[in-house]
């Protein structure tokens, strides 16, 4: 019965040793994870410009909605660390005004999440505040995009011109 019960504790012993490994390895790839945190970017645009926020401490920064003002918000966002595989861009899909920024920020590098305008619209109605402007909207999609909200943009500049020839052919119908 002795020979036994030792072989008992040192087997309990075992594995409770490997149970501790067990738990250092889990804890130290959950550290890492949080060390490799996204950095989160919401953008409201418009035919005109777009309105960034980059967190929720910084003022929202505003851009043209031209290829100069795009090149100028990517170099923004290198000179400023945002890297490309732990950036997350996230804006409203608004008709046409969105598909030049999207395609550009995902040719450059980032991934481009595309949120439908009916999801930030339900995240608007639920704040205590009812507040309409650019910067608010902007935060408000970044939000939507922290809360996994919206589908990554994946378009090519065959397809965009396919969409840009049926609009066109839309509106020459009516």
């Amino acid at each position: 019965l002795l020979l036994t019960f030792q072989g008992v504790f040192a087997a309990t012993t075992f594995l409770f040793f490997f149970f501790l490994l067990f738990l250092f390895i889990l804890y130290a790839q959950y550290k890492l994870k949080i060390k490799i945190m996204k950095k989160y970017i919401g953008i409201d645009v418009s035919k005109r410009d777009f309105h960034v926020c980059f967190n929720e401490h910084v003022d929202i920064i505003k851009f043209d909605n031209s290829q100069k003002g795009i090149e100028y918000f990517l170099n923004y966002l290198l000179l400023n660390r945002f890297g490309k595989r732990n950036t997350l861009i996230g804006l409203e899909s608004t008709g046409s005004y969105h598909l030049q920024l999207s395609f550009l920020a995902t040719k450059a590098g980032y991934i481009v999440q595309v949120i439908n305008p009916l999801i930030t619209s339900r995240q608007a109605k639920s704040a205590v505040r009812s507040v309409k402007t650019d910067a608010h909207d902007a935060a408000l999609i970044r939000l939507c995009v922290i809360n996994g909200a919206g589908h990554p943009f994946r378009d090519t500049s065959s397809s965009l011109a396919l969409k840009t020839l049926v609009r066109q052919r839309a509106r020459f119908s009516l």
